[in-house]
């Protein structure tokens, strides 16, 4: 279970609804709502998480009439826990991500009279807490400690009577419009895991290997040429989790020992030498499903490139890591 730092901004789009009963009418459109929301997120292997957070609402007005122009921004407070589940996918965004959001927005008592030549505005706001739920759905994707989601949601705010209204009137004409509190939005969230860093992964490293890991035949799967010495390897399960266990070698010196590997991406830090350096990928099992498989990311610089290595317990998947080496 992981314990992490929540952000969520939302942009979105609410619709107040108007009745005209004058000679000249008022208009109002679709208008934008902002939300921000930090809070407190609980994350399971990364498959299900709970969040538990407050902020603002800020929703703005807008009405016209020939003449005249009257903008109002109302700003509500809110609390809101979060259950989300997550499915993972082999692509570039990780998981799809479905969710339900539910909690309350807190609304103040207020009125505010405007007053300009033969137009009048009244609006009243009408203290309450009702009760909101949230669908939503989107994408998840892990890179170390943090996390991003891109969600579409709809708010559904449980009144019978609108939480503010607008009286508008003029010389030849006079409006009604309200709004309960109902809007579509599209969230950006951020995550940020509350542990400790991980350290990198050193190059010595004595652990136990397979016992037979010197016999098996050696099947070449790929070869990565690099211009830079240090690089860092992502390691992960793109399937089934099926309980798949790995070690690896580079030139023979163990970087990683009687790993587990998951949908949560493995850190290793590694340095080459000069030339020809050989990675090794030994399967202690094979899992449930066979053969043992594991996805590997290379990042060097700015440059990534993706893999996928294969083994079994008579056979050992290597890669060349070629390190261009110039003085």
């Amino acid at each position: 279970m992981k314990l992490a730092a929540s952000g969520r901004i939302t942009i979105g789009a609410l619709y107040n609804s108007i009745e005209n009963t004058g000679e000249e009418g008022w208009r109002t459109s679709i208008a934008p709502v902002i939300t921000l929301e930090p809070s407190i997120k609980l994350r399971w292997k990364n498959n299900l998480a709970i969040s538990f957070g407050g902020g603002l609402n800020l929703y703005n007005y807008e009405f016209s009439i020939p003449g005249y122009n009257y903008t109002v921004n109302y700003i509500g407070l809110k609390t809101e826990s979060i259950l989300n589940k997550y499915f993972y996918i082999n692509g570039d965004v990780d998981y799809i991500a479905l969710g339900i959001g539910a909690g309350f927005i807190y609304h103040s008592n207020d009125q505010l009279k405007k007053e300009q030549g033969d137009f009048n505005v009244l609006t009243n706001s009408y203290k309450g807490t009702p009760l909101f739920i949230s669908p939503q759905i989107g994408t998840y994707k892990r890179d170390e400690r943090f996390g991003y989601s891109l969600m579409l949601q709809y708010t559904y705010v449980y009144l019978k009577n609108p939480f503010i209204t607008f009286d508008l009137s003029s010389t030849n004409s006079a409006a009604k419009s309200s709004h309960i509190g109902n809007y579509l939005g599209l969230n950006l969230i951020i995550d940020y895991d509350l542990r400790k860093k991980e350290k990198g992964t050193p190059n010595q490293w004595t652990k136990d290997l397979p016992e037979n890991h010197l016999v098996r035949e050696l099947k070449q799967q790929g070869k990565i040429d690099f211009k830079s010495r240090r690089i860092t390897i992502k390691v992960w399960d793109y399937g089934i989790i099926d309980n798949d266990t790995i070690s690896f070698t580079l030139n023979d010196r163990v970087i990683l020992s009687n790993y587990k590997i998951t949908h949560g991406k493995k850190k290793i830090k590694i340095k080459l030498e000069p030339g020809e350096n050989i990675l090794k990928m030994l399967a202690h099992n094979e899992g449930s499903v066979k053969p043992n498989s594991a996805a590997l990311e290379f990042k060097s610089g700015f440059r990534k490139k993706t893999i996928t290595l294969n083994s079994t317990m008579n056979t050992t998947a290597i890669i060349n890591l070629n390190y261009q080496y110039k003085e």
